[in-house]
């Protein structure tokens, strides 16, 4: 029997493990916590609201100053409103849809006054009636008289394309907290606050500014 002795060279390289190296002279870096600076968090409150209610008032200031008056926001929410008034018994009334020529220029309290009974305003501006039209159409708690305002731009047009044709489909959708904050909106923000009006938002007036090129 042969005895063969195999030297093994310590200073061979070795074949990659599927282990990543660990140096033994790397440590990793602790993650930065940026410390809370101590400061008195009710004062800081109290500032906070005081700048706030200080901004709010100047800029109500100014659109008051213009003479701006308090007004309605023409929302989905205020559209879902009047569309429910069909389903909740008011199904044989007269309904007004169109575009703006519709909603600006017919005053409902005119026509109360002569027809005796408020007409249901579902006018939008920039949007076609088609797609309302289809919509009362398919509901069979409308009953009444329709009044269909047609702008040709926009009554013959692509029928997806408006401004608000999403609010077609807004009161299937509104959820309790929409519905409440509408309600609250109109009754505690747009009597008092002229500066809710979106031509008064604060990005729109800098987009109207003359900015030098």
């Amino acid at each position: 029997m042969t005895t063969v002795e195999v030297e093994v060279d310590d200073r061979a390289p070795r074949a990659p493990t599927s282990q990543p190296q660990v140096d033994d002279g790397y440590h990793e870096e602790p993650p930065y916590v940026r410390p809370v600076p101590t400061m008195r968090f009710g004062v800081a409150a109290i500032v906070a609201m005081l700048v706030f209610v200080c901004g709010l008032a100047a800029w109500e200031t100014y659109w008051r100053s213009t003479g701006a008056p308090p007004g309605y926001l023409n929302s989905d929410g205020l559209w879902a409103m009047q569309r429910r008034r069909i389903d909740q018994g008011e199904g044989s009334a007269t309904v007004l849809i169109g575009s703006s020529r519709m909603l600006f220029d017919l005053q409902p309290a005119v026509w109360e006054r002569l027809d005796g009974r408020r007409p249901i305003q579902l006018s939008l501006e920039g949007t076609s009636p088609l797609p309302f039209l289809e919509d009362l159409a398919a509901d069979t708690a409308f009953k009444g008289r329709l009044l269909v305002g047609v702008t040709p731009g926009l009554f013959f047009n692509n029928r997806t394309a408006g401004r608000r044709e999403k609010a077609l489909t807004y009161p299937q959708k509104e959820t309790p907290s929409q519905r409440s904050g509408q309600w609250l909106s109109m009754t505690l923000l747009e009597p008092r606050f002229a500066f809710l009006d979106a031509d008064f938002a604060l990005f729109t007036v800098l987009k109207r500014q003359t900015w030098p090129p």
